[in-house]
């Protein structure tokens, strides 16, 4: 990991170390995305886990609009992940360490 010093930033959850890419690390690869914040790292980690348990789909979509029609009415959510299974079934995941269900329930 000391080769990747210049790429990674490290940080403690628990009792681990977690490692992410930084600004650096997102341009080596090519990519200009967003750098997890600190603060929102447990909530990056419980999604990496849900991908894992949901055998890594390859659709997997973070914070994307869900737009549907009830009663002719038009509506949207915005999950924490989308994706659609191998039946193109469409799934909406929430993950949350803090928040209370009614809220989820609510959303």
């Amino acid at each position: 990991m000391n080769d990747l010093q210049l790429y990674v930033s490290k940080t403690m959850q628990g009792e681990e170390y977690v490692y992410y890419l930084n600004k650096e690390g997102h341009a080596m690869f090519g990519d200009d995305g967003k750098v997890v914040l600190r603060g929102k790292l447990a909530h990056a980690i419980l999604r990496n886990d849900a991908w894992l348990h949901l055998f890594c789909p390859d659709d997997w979509q973070i914070e994307i609009d869900i737009r549907y029609k009830k009663n002719g009415e038009k509506k949207k959510i915005v999950p924490d992940m989308k994706f659609r299974d191998e039946e193109g079934i469409l799934h909406a995941v929430e993950v949350d360490r803090s928040q209370k269900m009614k809220i989820n329930e609510w959303k």
